[in-house]
């Protein structure tokens, strides 16, 4: 891998790998899902920095990673408005 990146010193090498592992775990992490249906819901999740995970027939989902929301359920949302 050190070769393919182009990397003289593995150091150069081991901090991609440690950057990969943190950010591209996706599959281990948790979220918290809020779901919005007006401009002030989502307006409100992203200002706590929940980010569009999917929507379907008018109603938006926003996801959060659980080490980032503050709680376990989450970092507000619609219904604390």
């Amino acid at each position: 891998m050190q070769r393919e990146l182009g990397h003289k010193r593995f150091a150069n090498t081991e901090k991609y790998i440690q950057l990969e592992q943190v950010y591209f775990r996706e599959e281990k992490r948790q979220y918290v899902v809020k779901e919005a249906r007006t401009g002030e819901e989502i307006k409100r999740l992203l200002e706590l920095g929940y980010e569009l995970a999917d929507q379907s027939e008018g109603v938006k989902y926003y996801r959060i990673p659980k080490e980032y929301s503050g709680t376990e359920e989450g970092n507000g949302g619609p219904e604390e408005i």
